[in-house]
């Protein structure tokens, strides 16, 4: 079933309807939007990180919502399963399905 990213909630997990990559998926986390603003600011980094470039996000876009974007895949080399973790600012309206579960590891095909 269909929902809006502004109608998510906290520890379910949802993919994207249209154009998934395998192995990716979309959390909301617990804490609010202002709590992760605020330690952006503390940090004080004077180089210009994905952090400072998602704080100058939200103050274009204040209405975006704050989703955990998971990572999940197989190293082609070594075969070891591996799982990324990056926070994102997705647009309210963007529809994403709600999932049961986590989806599994995607397989990278060795180059020869």
């Amino acid at each position: 079933m269909a929902v809006r990213v502004d109608q998510t909630e906290p520890g379910r997990y949802y993919r994207r309807t249209r154009g998934a990559t395998p192995g990716g998926y979309f959390m909301r986390p617990n804490p609010k939007l202002a709590t992760f603003i605020k330690r952006l600011r503390r940090k004080g980094s004077k180089m210009l990180t994905r952090d400072d470039w998602m704080l100058q996000l939200h103050r274009r876009h204040p209405d975006h919502i704050l989703m955990l974007r998971y990572n999940r895949g197989t190293d082609p080399m070594t075969g070891e399963r591996y799982e990324v973790r990056t926070y994102t600012l997705l647009a309210p309206d963007m529809p994403l399905r709600h999932v049961q579960q986590r989806p599994g590891y995607k397989r990278t095909k060795d180059k020869k």
